[in-house]
């Protein structure tokens, strides 16, 4: 997912803050949830997406 934690927005693309994605799952889907912010898309860019990994157990 495209992160809110940006320095530029295109009006054609989705972004959504990082925190109410991890409270969506934890609270709606799996107490078993993961939230990846940091990692790069390529080298010497700043982490502007980041991943959620919901899982069915612990």
């Amino acid at each position: 997912m495209l992160s809110s934690y940006v320095d530029y927005f295109d009006e054609g693309l989705f972004y959504v803050s990082p925190e109410q994605v991890f409270t969506f799952v934890k609270r709606e889907l799996t107490p078993f949830v993961t939230l990846r912010h940091d990692y790069l898309v390529k080298a010497g860019s700043i982490p502007f997406e980041f991943a959620v990994y919901a899982y069915k157990q612990g």
